[in-house]
């Protein structure tokens, strides 16, 4: 008889454990994820999990990605909303307004924390914050404006890559091929002259490897980024983040090769690129910031690289895919440069006050695809009022900037980032 009240007693205190635990348990996820009351409204979001669940099912079932979902929710919800994804509270920004008084408030323009796979990358323009970024901007900035860019000197430089890359079309003798290969090349030399002032050849190996590491990181930076939204995921053993680290680390190894190289062919009297200019600098012994230093500077030619030669390439190839799914909008745009430009030589920034309808197509391209349709993430640096909502540092972990539209264009649908009133006609190409 004392071994059956031993057994229940045994039991109930089981019960009465894992009763607690359970409230323990969902008092957690009613704090950790019940909307604050001064955060701007949303969607219902799991816990743990965020919104994320109805993406996938958006996704899924009805073909829509993410930035369409958030369009939708824009319509709900308003210009300026919030929702988790994963366990990070968002605040979406989705309209010309609310986005220009974010990036014009100063305390908005910090980047989300550093991740356990990102700590390393602090240093870069891309990632940095504060006086950290504004020091790396200005002087990155700074050194395009001497070499040109947007000037007459920056375009010759250019047009000499583009006069290669046709060589290599002619070669084609009128056979059908795929450009894109040769378009990032194109594109990754001009970073590479801008940076290093070094040009290789397209069919140069360690020129390949760069290309394909690159190409390794943006599609690890998926998988191994998913973990950064739902924390739960770090506590899965996983390879994605250690072989996007090793692949990372294989990328700046020849990045640092070629500031090495040009360390030692380095020529005060000469200065041709990026790191020529910081060099010179250092040893003239000149102001430097204390952000600005070898590590830095590193990580900034990295970044260039990865956010400058992706994104160029794949706006020029949907360029191509629009004329070409039009050609009676191709012929009117090569008929306007052959009468303006002629066939003797290429177009350039002086001509376009000349090339009307050319600057228009082009301007519906980027309106029609979005390489990068919601940019990069955004944090606030401290407490702040946007269009006279607070927005609060601590609880709020990503600022997401964007204005979608959907475009049916031929029975497919495209996802495009636009700013309100900048077209009328947005059903037409």
């Amino acid at each position: 008889m004392a071994f059956w009240h031993l057994f229940a007693a045994f039991f109930n205190l089981r019960l009465v454990l894992v009763t607690i635990l359970s409230f323990i348990v969902a008092y957690i996820f009613i704090v950790k994820f019940r909307r604050p009351s001064n955060i701007p409204p949303g969607p219902w979001c799991f816990p743990l999990l965020g919104y994320l669940p109805n993406i996938a099912v958006y996704s899924r079932f009805y073909g829509l990605p993410l930035p369409a979902v958030l369009l939708q929710l824009s319509k709900k919800y308003g210009c300026v909303f919030s929702l988790y994804l994963g366990d990070q509270l968002c605040v979406v920004l989705n309209s010309q307004e609310a986005v220009k008084e974010a990036f014009m408030n100063p305390k908005l323009n910090d980047r989300p924390t550093a991740t356990h796979f990102q700590n390393d990358e602090a240093t870069g323009i891309v990632n940095a914050s504060g006086p950290n970024w504004k020091a790396q901007r200005a002087f990155t900035l700074g050194v395009f404006r001497r070499f040109g860019v947007g000037k007459a000197v920056f375009e010759t430089q250019i047009c000499s890559e583009l006069e290669i890359l046709f060589k290599h079309f002619e070669d084609q003798n009128g056979a059908s091929f795929d450009p894109s290969s040769l378009i990032l090349n194109t594109i990754s030399n001009i970073t590479s002259l801008d940076t290093v002032a070094h040009r290789y050849e397209y069919g140069d190996k360690e020129f390949k490897n760069l290309l394909h590491v690159e190409d390794r990181i943006v599609k690890l930076a998926g998988t191994a980024g998913f973990k950064n939204i739902v924390k739960i995921l770090r506590l899965l053993p996983s390879k994605a983040n250690e072989i996007l680290a090793k692949t990372k680390n294989e990328f700046m190894a020849i990045v640092n090769g070629n500031i090495m190289r040009r360390k030692n062919k380095f020529d005060s009297g000469t200065i041709e690129c990026l790191i020529d200019v910081y060099l010179k600098k250092l040893y003239e012994k000149e102001n430097l910031s204390e952000y600005i230093n070898d590590e830095s500077v590193g990580r900034t030619v990295a970044s260039l690289f990865m956010a400058g030669t992706d994104t160029s390439s794949y706006q020029i190839l949907w360029v191509l895919v629009y004329l070409l799914r039009h050609p009676k909008i191709f012929k009117k745009v090569q008929d306007e440069i052959d009468d303006t430009v002629g066939r003797d030589r290429l177009p350039t920034m002086d001509d376009q006050c000349d090339l009307p309808f050319t600057q228009a197509v082009i301007n519906e391209c980027m309106r029609l695809c979005a390489t990068v349709p919601m940019g990069v993430m955004h944090a606030a640096a401290e407490d702040a009022t946007l269009l006279d909502i607070p927005y609060q540092r601590e609880r709020c972990s990503w600022l997401i900037y964007g204005v979608f539209i959907m475009i049916q264009i031929r029975g497919h649908i495209q996802i495009s980032l636009i700013r309100v009133g900048f077209w009328t006609t947005m059903d037409i190409w």
